[in-house]
C-alpha cells in the first residue's frame, strides 16, 4: 500500500511538472538516535538522569523524481523511534549516591514507528573534479506522519534487577501512560552525493526529525528493594532524532519532455 501511494503522488508531482525527469529508488542504511525529555521527578530526588544517546538502525526505502537544475521530490519509507535512554546512579547501603563505587547503568526502550516523509531537495553547491568524482551538496525540506508501530513492541516491560556492591538489590521498571497512534514529523536533510562519470554513486545524509506532537509518555520505576526507597521520573518522546545515513539511487525510469 505504501509503495503505492508513493508511485500516484510521484506521477501527479511529474504531470504537473511535465517536463524531463527521473524516478529512482533509494534504499537507505545508517544510524540514528531519540530525543526525550522528562517531564516529572516523583518521590525523592529521583537520580534517574536522561542520557538519549541510545543509538538504533535506520533503514529505508525511498522514490524520488528528479527533474532539471537537481531538484527532488521525494518520498520515503522508513522505521521512525520513539522512547528513552537514562542513565541510574544507584544507592550506596549508606543512602547516599556515589558512581564510584557502585557503577552506573543505562537503559532505554523504544518503538519502531511506521514513518513516511515527503519532501523537496535543493542542491546548495557543487564542487570541482576530484580524481574524477564531482560532489555535490543540497538541503532536503519536507514534512512526515509517523504511524504506531506493531504491537510486539517491548517497550513498558522493561524490568532491569541489579544488586549493588553491600548486597542491595534494586530494579528499574517502565510503564507505558501514553502512546498516540499517529504523530507529525518535520524532517530536516543536509547531504553530500558522489558521482562518477556524470552518475550519482553514493550519499552521505545527515538528517534531524522534530516531532510536534506526543508520541509516547513513560512513567519510570526505580525501587530499592531492601532498604525500601522509590523514585519515580516521566519521560515524553515526541519521535525525535537525529543521525546519519548511507543511501545509493537505482535509477527506475526516465520520463521525457512533453512536446
Amino acid at each position: 500500500m505504501v509503495i503505492k501511494l508513493i508511485f500516484i503522488l510521484l506521477l501527479a508531482a511529474h504531470s504537473v511538472g511535465a517536463q524531463q525527469g527521473t524516478f529512482s529508488l533509494r534504499p537507505a542504511l545508517g544510524l540514528q538516535t531519540v530525543f526525550n525529555k522528562k517531564l516529572y521527578n516523583g518521590y525523592t530526588k529521583a537520580f534517574l538522569k536522561n542520557n538519549a544517546l541510545e543509538e538504533e538502525i535506520y533503514y529505508g526505502l525511498g522514490m524520488e523524481y528528479e527533474m532539471k537544475k537537481g531538484k527532488i521530490i521525494s518520498l520515503q519509507y522508513m522505521n521512525g523511534n520513539s522512547g528513552y535512554a537514562i542513565r541510574l546512579t544507584p544507592k550506596l547501603c549508606n543512602n547516599g549516591y556515589n558512581g564510584t563505587y557502585t557503577g552506573k547503568h543505562w537503559s532505554s526502550s523504544h518503538f519502531n514507528n511506521r514513518r513516511l516523509t515527503a519532501g523537496v531537495q535543493f542542491p546548495v553547491g557543487r564542487y570541482p573534479d576530484i580524481a574524477k568524482r564531482k560532489l555535490q551538496t543540497s538541503v532536503k525540506l519536507g514534512l512526515g506522519i509517523d504511524f504506531k508501530g506493531i504491537e510486539a513492541d517491548q517497550g513498558g516491560n522493561l524490568l532491569v534487577e541489579h544488586i549493588n556492591l553491600c548486597g542491595e538489590v534494586y530494579y528499574l521498571a517502565d510503564t507505558i501512560i501514553y502512546r498516540s497512534k499517529t504523530s507529525w514529523i518535520l524532517p530536516f536533510q543536509f547531504n553530500v552525493d558522489w558521482y562518477h562519470k556524470q552518475k550519482k554513486r553514493i550519499q552521505l545524509s545527515l538528517f534531524l526529525h522534530l516531532g510536534l506532537s506526543k508520541n509516547v509518555i513513560f512513567d519510570i520505576d526505580y525501587v530499592n528493594v531492601t532498604l525500601g526507597n522509590r523514585e519515580k521520573a516521566t519521560f515524553l518522546s515526541r519521535g525525535s532524532g537525529y543521525g546519519v545515513v548511507l543511501s545509493y539511487p537505482i535509477r527506475v525510469y526516465r520520463v521525457k519532455k512533453n512536446v
